[in-house]
């Protein structure tokens, strides 16, 4: 049954200490030419995956205000397609994926490895290390003598080259190994050695026992495990790498050269925190249901207080929707045949303005009959400590904070075929105005999707900044105490312009979609301060921003520093003087029927501001 009560917990108000100055932006010049970004001390370059290309962005910030393209390296030499990039020591290392071929008379496809190019700092070829299919992450070791893979391994749908509907059979699709590739370079990137380890010692039944996800029709658990990406301990001694679709981390003994533990994360209790679940209800509903969401992370980072490693992931959700298979359904999909989880919550699953649109899996864990609800990602960011066990997660803090202060693109996205003035080309200006149009379209799905997240160390303590790819923007929390992160601020420079009514024009006022983030401390940048790097896929923009003291005034959106969220304690938009407060409508009829709705009452938004008079 739902959960018959619930409190609404107010969003937090902004502790401010750190902000984010924009400095310059770099324009890759169209939609996936920017998704990982990584930076050189000794050069001041930036290191750009550029995906829509197949290359490699080298971007001098000797000046961040004027990011210069210095060289694009083409990887085709190497590989289909650039996945990820890391810096060490005068090393780069670029992840890249090879296609698969196809086998002429049965259409299955022919699994290729990947590979790891090595690189100097100066984009000149030094040597490729092999590693396993579809490497999607590659991250260096604190000392920089060794790179640690996340070799993906998706399965791959059967050809259409023969037109009988091979692409469609399941049982014609092939699941290669997911991989984690250990490379040492301690004596040079010429010299790399390569141990790749897979998960054939793990048993599919103990790992299903174990709340692991794995489903894949046919597939064993090394088929089925997908590695998506990689933290390292500060010692080392220990890679954790997340496991998107299992909702799972394998635990790494780089020492050893062995997967110590997969651990399985969990579920997210959305009878204890809110989640608006449906974008045909026209409104704001933030309520509680008895729904358990997978959190499946995407991007991890590690960090260290007290001597205790930390871990800290953004809980995106992702599922596995291939043409020849897919778990992938709505809850009004589901069949509800002697389900055990009451009358009431039936009827709201097969309402499209409750829970009816809500994205769910058919496969594991939910069961026949069903007996739980399950929803794609936490929507949030988590803290666990170093056995995978949660320390923490923000809740509902997210949707809560961006009802408040962007009302009018609550769970919004940018359109990437928004082309307004029907020239034949979509630019990032016309994607960030496009997000007008998309009040709640996400709701159903994932929500703001946290997508990318680093820890990195400013004042002596420590900081989190998580990318939301939906939304756009950059939330930072203080993560010193690990059990108590303390929210500094939510700096969404595109959503900001739009509401103050300013042009679309100064550094990072048209990112759209963060997917890569990375740090740079004070001691490595130009500027003397911290830097954090944003890469933003749809926009193919990557810009430069300082981690500075809040100033007193919130600034100017084209340039100076942003200071505080636009919403403070009260909620009110700072600049615009516009009333961003809730209204809270409790019905007689919805807690009749067992649940809360938080609706927050809008208007069509007038041509000078974006936001909402609530």
């Amino acid at each position: 049954m739902m959960l018959g009560q619930a409190a609404w917990a107010q969003p937090p108000t902004a502790e401010g200490s750190v902000s984010l100055l924009p400095l310059g932006t770099y324009h890759g010049g169209g939609p996936g030419r920017a998704e990982i970004v990584a930076f050189d001390p000794s050069t001041d370059h930036m290191f750009i995956t550029n995906g829509d290309q197949n290359t490699l962005e080298v971007v001098s910030i000797a000046d961040p205000a004027a990011p210069v393209l210095v060289t694009s390296v083409d990887m085709s030499p190497y590989g289909d397609g650039i996945n990820s990039v890391a810096v060490g020591d005068g090393i780069v290392a670029v992840a890249v994926e090879v296609d698969p071929s196809f086998d002429p008379d049965t259409a299955m496809a022919i699994a290729a490895n990947g590979h790891v190019v090595f690189l100097d700092t100066g984009g000149a070829f030094l040597s490729r290390a092999p590693v396993g299919n579809l490497p999607d992450m590659v991250a260096f070791t604190p000392d920089k003598q060794k790179a640690v893979v996340a070799g993906e391994g998706e399965p791959i749908c059967a050809s259409d080259e023969l037109g009988g509907g091979e692409e469609q059979d399941a049982s014609l699709a092939v699941d290669p190994l997911g991989t984690v590739s250990i490379i040492d370079v301690s004596d040079g990137a010429t010299s790399a050695t390569v141990t790749t380890l897979d998960f054939s010692s793990f048993d599919k039944n103990a790992l299903l026992a174990k709340g692991v996800r794995v489903f894949w029709p046919g597939s064993t658990a090394a088929q089925d495990l997908e590695p998506e990406y990689a933290a390292i301990s500060d010692d080392g001694a220990r890679a954790y790498v997340v496991l998107q679709e299992a909702n799972a981390l394998a635990v790494v003994d780089l020492v050893a050269g062995t997967i110590a533990d997969v651990v399985s994360l969990g579920y997210k209790d959305y009878s204890n925190v809110l989640i608006d679940p449906s974008d045909r209800d026209g409104a704001i509903s933030l309520s509680t249901w008895n729904v358990k969401g997978m959190y499946m992370p995407d991007a991890i980072d590690a960090f260290t207080v007290g001597g205790s490693t930390y871990l800290i992931t953004a809980n995106e959700g992702d599922s596995r929707d291939y043409d020849c298979w897919s778990e992938e359904e709505r809850m009004d999909d589901l069949d509800y045949t002697n389900a055990v989880i009451g009358d009431d919550l039936v009827a709201a699953a097969a309402d499209s303005a409750l829970l009816g649109r809500l994205k769910t899996t058919s496969a594991f864990p939910v069961s026949t009959p069903i007996s739980q609800l399950y929803a794609y990602g936490g929507r949030s960011f988590s803290i666990w400590d170093a056995s995978g066990q949660l320390v923490w997660d923000s809740g509902s803090q997210f949707s809560e904070i961006v009802a408040r202060d962007y009302p009018d693109y609550f769970n919004a996205q940018a359109d990437d075929e928004a082309d307004a003035d029907g020239d034949g080309t979509v630019t990032p200006a016309e994607m960030v105005a496009s997000m007008a149009d998309g009040f709640e379209a996400r709701s159903d799905d994932k929500g703001v999707e946290p997508e990318a997240v680093v820890v990195g160390e400013v004042n002596g303590r420590a900081y989190a900044f998580i990318g939301l790819e939906r939304l756009g923007g950059i939330m930072i929390y203080d993560v010193h105490d690990p059990t108590a992160p303390v929210f500094v601020g939510y700096e969404n420079l595109p959503l900001r312009t739009l509401a103050e009514g300013k042009d679309l024009g100064g550094p990072g006022t048209v990112d759209v979609s963060p997917e890569g983030l990375a740090f740079v401390d004070a001691t490595d940048s130009p500027t003397g301060n911290p830097l954090l790097l944003v890469a933003s896929e749809l926009s193919g923009t990557t810009t430069v921003f300082e981690i500075a003291p809040t100033s007193p005034d919130p600034g100017d959106a084209n340039g100076a520093t942003m200071g505080d969220n636009p919403g403070d304690a009260n909620g009110m938009l700072a600049a615009t003087g516009v009333d961003t407060r809730l209204t809270f409508l409790i019905g007689a009829t919805a807690l009749a029927a067992g649940w809360m709705l938080i609706a927050a009452s809008r208007r069509a938004p007038s041509p000078r501001s974006g936001v909402d008079n609530l």
